[in-house]
C-alpha cells in the first residue's frame, strides 16, 4: 500500500471540502449583494461582428449581476481600451475591462465620496468617451479600419 498517495488523497479531499464550503459562502454573499445593489448597468462588449442589443453583454458595475434592470443610463464601455480588449468577445476580456472600470469608479468615489450614482455614471461615460477619441486617433495614425 502506498501510504504517501493515500495521505495525499486525504489532504486533497480535506482541501476540496474546505474550498467547496468557502465557495458556497461566497455565492450566498454575492446573491445578497446583488439583491441589495442599486444597479448601474455597464455594456462590456458584444459577441459577433455587429454591436447590437441581442449580442451585447451587460453587467452591474458593482455586483456583477448579468443584465440588471437599472434606473441609470447604461455605461457603454464596449470600446473602452479597445486596443487592449478588442470588442469584448470573450468572458476573460470582459472581466478585465470591468475590473478597469470598477477601479476607475472607485478612484472617482474616493476623490468625491459624496458623488451620486447619476454623477458617477456621467463622469464614467465622459472618461470613456475621451478614451475612445484617443483610441480612434491612434487607430487612424496606425491605419486601422473602423467597423
Amino acid at each position: 500500500m502506498d501510504i504517501k498517495r493515500i495521505k495525499y488523497s486525504h489532504e486533497l479531499l480535506k482541501h476540496n471540502i474546505r474550498l467547496e464550503k468557502e465557495l458556497s459562502m461566497v455565492i450566498r454573499e454575492i446573491v445578497i449583494q446583488q439583491e441589495a445593489c442599486n444597479h448601474i448597468k455597464v455594456c462590456l462588449g458584444w459577441n459577433g461582428p455587429y454591436q447590437d442589443r441581442d449580442t451585447s453583454f451587460h453587467t452591474c458595475l458593482f455586483c456583477q449581476k448579468d443584465d440588471p434592470d437599472s434606473q441609470y443610463r447604461t455605461i457603454d464601455a464596449t470600446n473602452y481600451r479597445k486596443l487592449k480588449y478588442s470588442h469584448g468577445e470573450n468572458e476573460m476580456i470582459r472581466e478585465k475591462r470591468l475590473l478597469d472600470i470598477q477601479s476607475l469608479a472607485l478612484d472617482i468615489m474616493r476623490e468625491n465620496p459624496k458623488i451620486t450614482e447619476t454623477e458617477l455614471v456621467e463622469k464614467l461615460n465622459k472618461i470613456i468617451a475621451e478614451e475612445e477619441l484617443k483610441t480612434k486617433e491612434i487607430e487612424k495614425r496606425l491605419g486601422y479600419r473602423h467597423i
